[in-house]
């Protein structure tokens, strides 16, 4: 897939280049993670508009776990990532 394919997600525009750089402590280990993206899939994810993978398909699947559970890869049983 095209970077800007990537870029312009399921609806076919153009995103934005105005990011956000989300800061998440984890709940098991206390340390700080930081994740980028896109302002507009922030606002999505808010909003409950879809799942975590159709909004952030650029984010590893760590990252958005992250977002979710507030638990670092680390801390998550590492046959979680196993593929």
């Amino acid at each position: 897939m095209a970077e800007s394919q990537k870029r312009q997600g399921t609806s076919g525009k153009q995103k934005s280049n105005v990011f956000i750089l989300l800061r998440s402590t984890c709940k098991s280990c206390f340390i700080r993670r930081f994740v980028l993206v896109h302002k507009e899939d922030w606002e999505r994810y808010q909003r409950k508009e879809g799942l975590v993978q159709d909004i952030f398909p650029y984010l590893l699947a760590s990252e958005r776990d992250m977002l979710i559970t507030q638990i670092c890869e680390k801390c998550l049983p590492e046959s979680e990532y196993d593929t």
